[in-house]
């Protein structure tokens, strides 16, 4: 207030172009939490980054609707947990899907191969694609609205549901039984690999340390960082 007080007196215009306000962060029975207030438990950013890893003290973050008031418990960090392994492990698992996929350790690792184009696709690798432009459509008008609880919940139900649950479970025999070369494992293999550099690009934001991770484990000779990369484009 004094910042915007003290720019409209001298410069005539506000000090920012778009102001983002919260509401309070309580506990459980409502009763505000606030650094000046007398509270029986470790409430300081350390103690749950020291606790439970700064990227999942991120993903609360963005998972909340803070618009309205904010409810805090270390209980949520348990349910949270689950849900950051879930994303976790949807990376390492396509991950290990393309360790022999030459468009991930060969040519320009700024580009990676589009699966749009590469022949044999199946009906379910154009089904991924279309829910993948969804997700980049939804995650991008989430991001531009500041709305960073749309951008959790689109993630993880893709993660979980459409990846882990059908995808990627549905492509396992063709993955594991097929000829390293056949076609239809290349084709599922570039689909994959657009799939991960877009979550890669996309989950940024929000768990900055693990999406890096993540992508500089994809092409090792990478030296950018995905925090410098845009975002995909649907």
């Amino acid at each position: 207030q004094s910042s915007l007080m003290t720019s409209v007196a001298l410069n005539n215009r506000a000090p920012y172009k778009i102001c983002v306000t919260h509401g309070f962060v309580v506990d459980l029975d409502g009763k505000k939490i606030s650094k000046s207030g007398t509270y029986d438990k470790p409430m300081a950013a350390d103690h749950f980054v020291g606790r439970h890893g700064a990227d999942l003290v991120r993903l609360w973050a963005s998972s909340i609707d803070y618009t309205d008031d904010v409810p805090f418990s270390e209980e949520m960090f348990s349910r949270l947990g689950d849900t950051y392994r879930r994303i976790r492990n949807t990376l390492r698992i396509l991950l290990g899907n393309l360790y022999d996929f030459p468009a991930a350790g060969v040519g320009d690792p700024g580009r990676p191969a589009s699966a749009r184009h590469v022949g044999a696709t199946t009906l379910i690798d154009r089904w991924i694609l279309e829910r993948l432009n969804d997700v980049i459509r939804d995650c991008r008008s989430a991001y531009e609205e500041f709305a960073f609880h749309k951008v959790y919940h689109t993630l993880n139900q893709f993660c979980a549901v459409d990846l882990s649950s059908l995808y990627i479970d549905i492509t396992k025999d063709r993955m594991y039984c097929d000829a390293p070369n056949s076609l239809r494992r290349r084709a599922t293999q570039a689909v994959m690999h657009e799939i991960f550099d877009a979550l890669c690009r996309l989950l940024a934001p929000v768990l900055a340390f693990t999406a890096e991770e993540a992508w500089r484990h994809s092409v090792p000779r990478r030296r950018h960082s995905v925090h410098l990369e845009e975002f995909p484009q649907a």
